[in-house]
């Protein structure tokens, strides 16, 4: 199931909204900050629930491989 991370934006996030995400049974929240909240749901029933405005932003989670941080160098074996 997709994930998605609703974001607060200005003042303090009103609880109706992190209530409802709570409550609503299609959507599981996975994680919540003052500012965000990562749910797990299908979109359409997320956006049933909460609608995108100027203070409510919704995206996709996205995920980046993380880079070696000691990357080896290769080299032939000596003989």
């Amino acid at each position: 199931m997709p994930r998605f991370i609703v974001r607060f934006r200005g003042s303090t996030p009103d609880k109706g909204i992190t209530t409802k995400l709570h409550d609503a049974p299609s959507i599981e929240v996975i994680q919540e900050t003052d500012r965000m909240v990562l749910v797990e749901a299908e979109e359409s029933d997320l956006l049933d629930v909460v609608k995108p405005g100027a203070s409510v932003v919704i995206v996709p989670q996205s995920l980046y491989e993380r880079p070696d941080p000691l990357p080896a160098i290769r080299r032939e074996p000596s003989e």
